[in-house]
């Protein structure tokens, strides 16, 4: 309370924020409180309030405490005769919260953002607070931290940094598993201490952040296309409810961050495909003619009969080469036209048994595959798009299939379509290849092209569909998911072309019987 321009009284919330004894205060100038300018401030929103301004119930001040440093509060006024009443709520918290947002949305991330181009470039922020941010993708229901800003010499940013890569389960990363399952922030104030079961970090972890007396941390959903596509991170000794909003803030912006990255690449990438689609079909063209002649002269060269050993060895090699030189020539084909389906109700057992004979034949040496697709089980989909993108899937199991292993196509309907799973035992594919495996021209075989995936994954767009690489530790197993054909589709062709069959069998029948009547 003021009194004629004096601290008349001060109650111990507000002794503990000036941070010296209530006696100490009493008796000193209101002046003596307020940081410089502060006084004119007040006195002419004073005034403001006396000419009958609507102005906010709390206006930012600054404080001067007896030790020199300053004090933000929110300030509310009451006046009664010459008697003041000033209530004030500390704001440093709050205002460090603000700071950070408000370097955050000054970093500039260049043409082309880049969420860990943006994270790095605010980790003198992050470093300032004395903050361990960490950013972790989700990739099959494992986390991988990718990246950990922080001091470096602080022990929980030296832990996290050795964990960069690695695909953490649930035990190894309970929290982060817990946030991506629920899509919640979470907010830990005693960590791990008082942690309740499902939540209780590694021992190792846990020794870290007691030799670096983290006892807090914020843990947030970074959201994509509808999924949770990372996790965010904060550990620091000081974390607060303002800082809770302010890392779920910056989380957002990361999301949004990621989505303009993403659209920027799909559109780039497109302008790439058609400009490289336009220069393929005029080379594929002009390779295809010579290549036809080549073929004829080497098939007339197998007919004569005074051949060397030597030079039937010569000759096999080169019909088998020229042979490989025409299906690249297709498949650059394909690549370079576009895609024009006509989805309908499609038997998928007679596509996969197609596909299952077809690829036997080319790979003789490779154990067939076996397949398990109900005969009742249809799709909507273009039959030889269907035919050729799942000839595709099955001809690259049968290129990395282990010696002797088997290769397993197995179709079920989940949750409104169908998921046609191809899977072939040997080694699997490594996160980083993983990341690629559907980019145009990127292979792993030296005989390759590298367009197998990318027109399976082009192909099923075109239809409606998609395809994913599965998580799988004993080989490597796509999922083909395809919109369910409607129940009675098939049924009622079926019908249909029984009654037609037999309305043409009754027809013939009284035509037979018209014909061979007496006049």
């Amino acid at each position: 309370m003021i009194r004629a321009g004096v601290i008349a009284a001060v109650n111990a919330r507000a002794a503990a924020l000036m941070g010296a004894p209530s006696e100490r205060l009493i008796g000193m100038a209101l002046s003596e409180i307020l940081a410089p300018g502060e006084l004119g401030r007040l006195t002419e929103i004073e005034r403001q309030q006396e000419a009958g301004w609507a102005l906010p119930v709390t206006f930012r001040v600054r404080l001067a405490r007896p030790s020199g440093a300053e004090a933000l509060v929110d300030l509310r006024s009451l006046r009664s005769g010459d008697l003041l009443v000033l209530t004030a709520r500390d704001m440093t918290e709050t205002s460090r919260a603000e700071a950070l947002i408000g370097r955050l949305a000054e970093l500039s991330f260049g043409a082309r953002p880049d969420v860990l181009a943006f994270l790095k470039s605010a980790e003198p922020a992050f470093a300032d607070l004395g903050w361990t941010v960490a950013y972790s993708v989700i990739e099959a229901s494992r986390i991988v931290p990718i990246s950990v800003l922080g001091r470096e010499d602080d022990p929980i940013t030296a832990y996290g940094r050795t964990l960069i890569g690695r695909r953490l389960d649930r035990e190894s990363s309970p929290i982060a598993t817990h946030v991506a399952e629920t899509g919640r922030a979470v907010f830990l104030d005693n960590l791990p201490s008082t942690a309740n079961a499902p939540l209780k970090f590694a021992a190792d972890l846990d020794r870290s952040m007691a030799e670096a007396r983290v006892r807090r941390s914020i843990w947030c959903p970074i959201w994509a296309e509808g999924s949770i596509a990372a996790v965010l991170s904060v550990a620091g000794a000081d974390l607060t409810d303002h800082d809770f909003v302010a890392v779920q803030l910056l989380a957002a912006q990361l999301g949004a961050i990621a989505r303009n990255a993403r659209l920027q690449s799909v559109m780039l990438r497109r302008e790439r495909l058609a400009a490289m689609g336009e220069t393929i079909a005029v080379v594929a063209h002009e390779i295809r003619h010579p290549l036809a002649v080549l073929t004829v002269a080497l098939a007339a060269i197998a007919h004569e009969s005074t051949l060397s050993e030597a030079g039937r060895t010569a000759l096999a090699a080169s019909r088998e080469e020229a042979t490989r030189l025409r299906r690249v020539v297709a498949e650059l084909l394909q690549f370079s036209r576009p895609t024009e389906t006509n989805p309908t109700a499609v038997s998928l057992r007679e596509v996969v048994d197609d596909v299952v004979a077809a690829a036997s034949s080319v790979h003789p040496e490779v154990r067939a595959p076996e397949a398990v697709v109900d005969p009742a089980l249809w799709v909507t989909a273009d039959r030889d798009t269907l035919r050729r993108v799942l000839l595709n899937l099955v001809d690259n199991a049968m290129n990395h299939v282990a010696r002797g292993g088997r290769i397993r196509i197995h179709a079920a309907p989940t949750a409104g379509e169908c998921r046609l799973r191809v899977h072939n035992e040997g080694d699997p594919i490594d996160a980083a290849t993983g990341r690629r495996i559907f980019e145009p021209f990127f292979t792993t075989r030296a005989e390759g092209t590298g367009l197998g995936l990318f027109v399976v994954q082009h192909g099923l767009s075109s239809m409606g569909g998609r395809v994913e690489l599965d998580a799988a530790d004993d080989g490597v197993q796509f999922s083909v998911y395809l919109p369910l054909a409607h129940t009675n589709a098939h049924t009622n062709a079926n019908a249909n072309a029984n009654a037609n069959a037999n309305a043409d069998a009754n027809g013939d029948a009284n035509a037979d019987a018209v014909t061979s009547a007496p006049p």
